[in-house]
């Protein structure tokens, strides 16, 4: 994809960076793995904390977004408590749970606290990794020391015969859609080990963002 840079100059703090994949294994180039996310959002992190990630084909809809945010984290701390609160923020909800999209493989790499948990639309649903919002804490680190783990082994990220076409059963729940979303899958199966429902990571502000493609 061609990227007309001269037109980006306009935005004024806009930088772009290349991230470069000479420091890590030849694999991290097969772009359709998405080992990527996780290794540049660790690179990020060690310069801010507070970081945003938005697909290329994610486009936000609203101007006052660090407010809505805000006001959000807010309410999320007050209802549950500080310590039953992530510093790491989904917004997309996908519409199954994560079962469907996860290949037995992974589980012995991060073994599940519970199938029916990863089964369950109420508790379990997967939340796409395609807008997220990441706070520098402990936990996010060693939530993200995982991710990057799992990235940068060659069948953790991408288990055998994984691939993103899936073929969805009426029950979007329970049954196996032979299909694997990489990046996003290992996210999901991390954050529910850890918080048993994915309501605690989910923020219901998918109204602000689009995808174009």
């Amino acid at each position: 994809m061609f990227i007309d840079y001269s037109k980006m100059s306009k935005f004024k703090n806009l930088e772009i960076r290349t991230f470069k994949t000479s420091g890590y294994p030849s694999y991290v180039n097969h772009w359709k793995e998405y080992r990527f996310k996780s290794l540049i959002i660790a690179e990020v992190m060690k310069e801010y904390s507070n970081v945003w990630w938005l697909d290329a084909n994610i486009r936000v809809e609203k101007g006052n977004l660090t407010e809505l945010l805000r006001e959000e984290i807010g309410d999320f701390v007050e209802k549950r408590g500080i310590d039953n609160t992530s510093s790491m923020f989904s917004f997309v909800y996908t519409g199954h749970s994560n079962f469907p999209v996860l290949f037995p493989d992974l589980l012995t790499y991060f073994p599940t606290n519970s199938i029916p948990l990863l089964k369950s639309e109420k508790h379990g649903s997967q939340l796409g990794a395609n807008a997220i919002f990441f706070v520098k804490t402990e936990f996010t680190i060693e939530i993200l020391k995982w991710w990057v783990l799992c990235s940068l082994d060659q069948t953790c990220m991408n288990p055998p015969g994984a691939q993103v076409s899936c073929h969805f059963d009426k029950d979007r729940n329970n049954k196996f859609a032979h299909c694997f979303r990489f990046d996003q899958s290992v996210l999901n199966l991390l954050l529910l080990n850890c918080f048993q429902d994915h309501n605690k990571y989910f923020f219901k502000l998918g109204f602000l963002f689009s995808r174009t493609s």
